[in-house]
């Protein structure tokens, strides 16, 4: 048997069918890279959801054993003695993870991990430890906000995430059934407004 005659039988592949099956190739990639981004992102906001269902149900529980929204240094002594140290901002509003000493050194998540109303920290899925603390230009923080109306009349309290699947949010904000977040006012202002075009929040839990 001729060798030659063998190998003028085999077809190889043209440089156009090579570029064809690379090219399905490359779709292919990208299209399983992109449902597996999409795949994260809602995992993530899965994540945020029920991360404010919990903060929230702790925060309430802290209101109805102290007749508070924030805490005081007496209990954060509890956690940190000897501290002066404020979880929260004057006015009970804040990031829920910001440490900034030393004025700041017990977070919102310590404070409520530290005196037992939550069974372990919570932190949004895109901050991987507790030394990420505040993150400006990402938001990746949750937030906590006093709600007040034009009157000056207290509404409740607020948490506050940035959702990363922006198809599954009702512009500027989805709401987990909180119709008393249009009611909160900012500088003149939506609160809402304010907060998803300084810090892209963008979903809302009301703590009741």
């Amino acid at each position: 048997m001729n060798i030659f005659k063998i190998r003028e039988k085999i077809k190889a592949f043209t440089l156009i069918e090579l570029l064809i099956v690379v090219t399905i190739l490359s779709i292919l990639a990208a299209v399983i890279f992109i449902s597996y981004t999409g795949f994260l992102k809602n995992s993530r906001d899965g994540k945020r959801k029920s991360d404010l269902q919990t903060i929230a149900s702790a925060y309430l529980i802290h209101h109805q054993e102290t007749k508070r929204w924030d805490f005081n240094n007496t209990e954060l002594q509890k956690i940190l003695p000897g501290t002066t140290a404020l979880a929260e901002g004057d006015n009970g509003d804040g990031w829920y993870n910001y440490i900034a000493p030393p004025i700041y050194t017990v977070s919102i998540s310590d404070a409520l991990f530290g005196l037992n109303y939550i069974s372990s920290k919570v932190r949004d899925p895109l901050i991987t430890s507790d030394s990420d603390t505040y993150i400006e230009n990402r938001a990746s923080q949750y937030m906590k906000y006093k709600c007040y109306d034009s009157s000056s009349a207290f509404v409740g309290v607020f948490l506050f995430a940035r959702l990363e699947d922006e198809n599954s949010i009702n512009a500027p904000f989805s709401e987990d059934s909180n119709p008393d977040l249009d009611k909160c006012v900012y500088g003149g202002g939506l609160l809402k407004d304010y907060l998803s075009t300084t810090y892209k929040m963008n979903y809302a839990v009301e703590v009741k």
